[in-house]
């Protein structure tokens, strides 16, 4: 996977010194009739395409967030994903996709349960020392309520569902971190989890 990553990487870069050669060789022709905005559509989409084909040089984190941000498109949500850090992660693959994946899933669930056309999430991973913080900021809907101890999830399924965040904050204590869910304002909340690199040393992974 990580391969063919740098594959992709290579050809995008390929496409677009070639998109700046032919924007050169247009200026240099005609310099009074060249227009910009028309040659910078091509490279535009070159852009989006790296952006939509490569989130994290971790292969199983860049796999996840391709799958979640793919998911989230199509409910009409925009997604930006932000990444800063090491393609070698001192993380369980497990753990980092189980919180990075319930963060995601959180999100795209408060998301579509509005009408409101401005959905968004934007996520991030940056390493900071020796701790991975990991960042999910979406907008709710009015009536979005903070999970707690009694209210556990807003899905009618209550038996079978309310346990991601439980699980979130279970893998952040294995490695000394924390998790913080807070609401930054009336329709925008951040969920936040912070795991120390340093602090792996748990036998068996958690699932």
């Amino acid at each position: 996977i990580e391969q063919q990553n740098i594959q992709k990487l290579e050809t995008l870069h390929d496409d677009f010194v070639s998109e700046l050669q032919k924007i050169r060789c247009m200026i240099q022709a005609d310099p009074q009739n060249f227009s910009v905005p028309k040659t910078s559509l091509h490279s535009k989409a070159i852009f989006e395409k790296a952006k939509q084909e490569f989130y994290s040089p971790t292969p199983v984190l860049n796999a996840l967030f391709t799958v979640k941000a793919h998911y989230a498109r199509q409910l009409g949500i925009d997604v930006t994903i932000r990444c800063l850090h090491n393609a070698n992660l001192m993380i369980d693959d497990i753990d980092l996709c189980s919180v990075t994946g319930n963060l995601m899933d959180n999100a795209i669930e408060a998301c579509s349960r509005f009408d409101d056309a401005s959905k968004t999430i934007c996520a991030s991973v940056i390493q900071k020392a020796n701790y991975l913080i990991i960042e999910v900021e979406n907008t709710v809907g009015g009536d979005f309520t903070p999970p707690s101890s009694k209210h556990r999830t807003s899905k009618s399924d209550k038996r079978n569902h309310g346990i991601g965040l439980r699980l979130v904050k279970q893998i952040c204590s294995q490695y000394n971190g924390s998790f913080d869910l807070r609401q930054l304002t009336e329709n925008t909340v951040c969920a936040t989890a912070i795991l120390d690199e340093g602090k792996n040393e748990h036998e068996n992974c958690t699932m």
